[in-house]
Formats: C-alpha cells, structure tokens, sequence
C-alpha cells in the first residue's frame, strides 16, 4: 500500500479513492491535473501502479522523499518511511496512536486506507523538514531537485512501456552460441588430447605448457600474447559463455516467463554513488556489442583454411514496435570533455574544439609524434590511460588494464600528466579541497560525503581520493544526461510522442513514429547538445535502425 499527498494536504492512498470520487475499472484514459503531486514516497512505485492499473496521467511531480533522501544523504541504501519519520518527526509508526473520527488506534488497529493516510501526513511532513537542508543548509536550486524528480517520472513511463524483444530470434542465438561453444570445446579437446575445464587458470596453463606448480593467470591479455590456437579458442569459449550466462540465458527466461506483449519491462534505479543511472531485471546496459568467432574454429575440417567470420549480435534481439523506428544519441568522450572542462588544460581544450579523432589526438600529443604514425595500440593505451584519471585508478590497477608492470603504469601516467599539466592540477586541488569541505559537488551541485577522505588508513584515504575525482566526472557526466532527458521530455511533439526506451549512461534511445524521424532528430541532436554548455563542445552523435543491433550513424 502506498500513501501520496495532494494540494490540498488530503491524503489519498491507490485504493483509487480521489477526492471522495471512486475512479472506476472502465475508465481507460483518466487525466488528473488538479490536485497536483506534492510530495510521496516512491514516486515512480506510485507512478507505474497507476498506469497499469487506470492509465492516470499525472501532470506534475514536485517531490519524492526518497529522491531528497538520496540528494541530501547520497547513500544508495533506500530508508523506509519509518525509518525517516524516525529521523525528521521524532516519532515511531508502529508505536504512535492517532484519532481517526474521534477514535484512538494504533497501527494494529487500523485498516489500509487509514494507515495510508497516517503515512502520507508523515510523507507531507517528512518532504517540508527534507526542503529546510536541501534549500536552507546546502543551498540546492530548485532545479536540481526538479530535474532528478521529472528523471524519476521519466524512468517511470520507460519501464512501463518496455522495448519489444523478438523471442524467436533470440531463441536461435542462443542454440547458435551453445552449438559453437560446444565446438569450440570438442576441438580443443581434440587438440590437446583431454578434457579440461575452460574457466580454471590452472586447467588452461597446463593445456597452453604455461603451469609452473603454481596458480598462473590465464586472463584475456595472456592469453593473446601465447598467440596460439588454443588459446584464441579459450578466448572466444569463455567470451561465448559470458554471452550465454551474463545476456542470452536472463534475457530469454524474462522474454518467455515474464514478458507482456513481447516486451519486457526492465527496472531503472537513480540512487547510486555517482547520480549514473543504472538497470537491473535484466541489466541490458551490460548487452554486448556485435562479437565474431574466426568460422576457422568453428570448422570441423581443419585443412580447409576460411578467414570468414561468424557474427552474434544480441543487440537485434531488441527491436522497434511496428511503425516506429529506434534513434539513438551518444554523447561523444563526454567524461574527457567535463575533465577538459574542469582542468582548463590547453592542449586538451584545443583537441576538444577539433573535429579529430579524440584518442589519436590525445596519443599523438602524449607520444610526440604526428598522429599518422599513432598506430591502434597507441591509442587504446591513450584512451586507457584517460580513463584511468578519470576512474582515479592507481597504478596496480592501471598496470592491469594496461597490461605492463606497475613500474611502466607510473611512467605512463607521469608523462601523460606532464604532457597536460592541468590535468594534474585539476585532481589535486579537487582532493585538497574536498579533505577541508569533506565533500565533492558535481557540475549541478549534487554533493557526494567522503568521510574517508582524511582517514589515517591509507587503503581508505587513496580509496576517498579516487572516489572524489571519479564521482565529480562521472557524476557531472550523469546531471547532463538526466537534463537533457528533460529538455527532451519537455518539448511539444503533437501526437506522436516519442518515448525514452533505453537510458545507457551518455546514450539515450528512443522509440519514434518513423514518419517524424527526421523532425526528431533535430530536436534531439540540439537539445542534448545545448542543454547544458561546458566550456568546450558536447557533440553527440545520432544513429537510427529499427533493432538496436543495426543503428546506423545519421548524418544531420
């Protein structure tokens, strides 16, 4: 049972009891304008429920107590009603009595609509003390609070409609990944003579004469540099079964047991460290882009030699509703460009204002030499190497993603720092400052505590340091998205509105008429490209296809 509070401060619990006028099961297209949300907990609950149950449309959202919880507290634990009725009214509702019609009851006593009434008077009261610390203590604007509540109410409507999954197609991935896995398995086998297991370290360094009577890594960088056979199979069997475990295997279980219409209907949560919006039930910002297996693997003839490849796109499981189309708009190295921003570095700031290849650009300046001669390894170190500032990552960790010792990480990150100094400036000064304020804002003030910050414990201290460098990026990266969300969500489209179907992080996709592509493209492109204005240019690049599988880039 869930308690919302009105304009006029009546409480008013989903028993569909509005105003003393009973909403009936036939009305299928109910507008409430008047009286307008207040406050309530668990908005987008509140939302869905009302959308699949009589199909009401709210007009205004001013406030979810969650949603100011998380702004004022930026934990990503979600506190009960009690919980906070506790904290800000100084009172228990399971010990508290109350009259209701002259009449004292406890919580035992009373029945589901008085004890929604009670909660939403605590709700009322809980969102008018959580306004004193957001607007009198930490001085939030109004606006910051708007945008992650209207954010709510989109992602509300988003798992509500869904995205249509086409289950035989997914149905065949999956007996396609299986078979080839399985080949995959028999002719390593064959070639080693054994069965081994794929997932043990120690099973595959014997297979590849690497064991030494000690535990060996066998991750993905080793494994290429035996640059043999067999280890090119183990790497594309596990990549095969994380396809199989991680997407094929979730995906089709929702798709066939839980699916409505051919859609399933993901869940969206805002309450993370960072403001990044992430999904569960399923997860499909983790789907994995097209992968191809050498079909030389997959052939039972080895004296046929075959350089094609056999391709496994589960990204075309996804496809658009009839008579629409899918429009994606990415934010092109948007977490490097708030970094520029926030840094003022010149070289950076002058390779941000070029239409170049970023990365190429970024490694050619690192290396000192002309980007013709940056070659794809340069400059996916490049490009691992800025995101290793931006994740804060020390130099164990990076000497991993980068593969070479923890000696050559450290260069690495010297030179890139001296190459643009700013940078090194920027992250300093930032962690200087948040060890005297015990906090970092993001771009739109959104606070993150690090009490850990001025911990005497190193592993704590170094951990605080990444953490507020990470959350200031990330985070201002997560208040773009989400105000472009609402840019977009504000504008006017006649009848034929388009509708969020996946929010992944800097790329937002939609679902569209497929006769207003064109008019949506457009509005699309410059809204999330001037919604926000950082001191160098957000470019966003925009593709359109009908599965998400095959987006092709548009050229505007």
């Amino acid at each position: 049972m869930g308690s919302l509070i009105f304009l006029n401060n009546m409480a008013v619990a989903p028993s569909l009891t509005i105003g003393g006028n009973i909403i009936k099961e036939e009305s299928s297209d109910v507008e409430v304008t008047k009286p307008s949300i207040v406050s309530a907990r668990s908005v987008k609950t509140q939302y869905l429920n009302l959308r699949k149950l009589v199909q009401v449309q709210l007009s205004k959202i001013f406030a979810d107590i969650f949603v100011s919880e998380w702004l004022i507290q930026n934990e990503e634990s979600t506190p009960s009603v009690r919980e906070l009725t506790k904290k800000y009214l100084n009172m228990d509702l399971l010990t508290t009595k109350a009259f209701i019609n002259n009449i004292e009851k406890s919580s035992e006593d009373m029945d589901k609509i008085e004890e929604s009434c009670i909660k939403a008077w605590s709700v009322y009261n809980i969102a008018k003390e959580q306004e004193k610390i957001m607007f009198d203590k930490y001085q939030f604007t109004q606006n910051v609070v708007n945008v992650e509540n209207q954010v709510l109410k989109i992602l509300a409507y988003t798992e509500y409609q869904g995205i249509m999954v086409d289950k035989e197609l997914a149905s065949q991935l999956l007996i396609d990944v299986k078979s080839s896995q399985e080949i995959l398995q028999k002719k390593a086998y064959r070639m080693c003579g054994y069965h081994f297991n794929f997932n043990s370290s120690n099973d595959v360094a014997k297979v590849l004469g690497i064991y030494r009577g000690r535990k060996v890594s066998t991750k993905k960088s080793v494994l290429t540099s035996h640059n043999s056979p067999m280890a090119s199979i183990v790497i594309y069997w596990r990549k095969l079964n994380s396809i199989l475990t991680k997407t094929l295997y979730p995906l089709t279980e929702k798709a066939y047991m839980y699916s409505t219409g051919n859609r399933i209907n993901p869940s969206y949560t805002m309450f993370t460290c960072t403001g990044r919006i992430s999904m569960h039930e399923p997860n499909l910002q983790n789907v994995p882009r097209t992968f191809s297996v050498p079909l030389k693997y997959l052939s039972i003839d080895d004296t046929e030699p075959c350089d094609d490849l056999m391709e496994f796109n589960c990204r075309n499981i996804f496809k658009a509703s009839p008579g629409t189309v899918f429009v994606s708009a990415d934010y092109c190295q948007l977490e490097m460009r708030i970094l520029t921003h926030y840094s003022k570095d010149v070289v950076l700031s002058r390779i941000m204002a070029s239409d170049v290849d970023v990365f190429k650009s970024i490694a050619a300046s690192w290396g000192g030499i002309p980007e013709t001669e940056v070659d794809d390894d340069l400059r996916q170190k490049a490009k691992q190497l800025c995101y290793g500032i931006l994740y804060g990552m020390g130099n164990r960790t990076l000497s991993k993603h980068l593969d070479v010792s923890e000696i050559e990480a450290a260069v690495f990150m010297d030179s890139f720092y001296k190459t643009y100094p700013a940078v090194r400036v920027f992250t300093q000064n930032l962690i200087e400052e948040c060890r005297s304020k015990g906090y970092v804002e993001t771009l739109m003030k959104r606070r993150r505590y690090l009490p850990d910050i001025n911990s005497h414990v190193y592993s704590k201290r170094t951990t605080a340091e990444r953490q507020a460098v990470n959350t200031t990026i990330q985070g201002s990266a997560a208040d773009i998205a989400k105000a472009a969300m609402c840019a977009i969500d504000d504008k006017t489209y006649g009848d034929a509105q388009p509708y969020l179907i996946l929010q992944m992080h800097d790329e937002l996709i939609y679902e569209v008429q497929e006769n207003k592509k064109s008019a949506f493209i457009k509005i699309l492109k410059e809204v999330m490209e001037t919604t926000i204005r950082l001191s160098v240019p957000l470019p966003v690049k925009v593709k359109s296809g009908y599965t998400w599988g095959s987006l092709k880039e548009v050229n505007i």
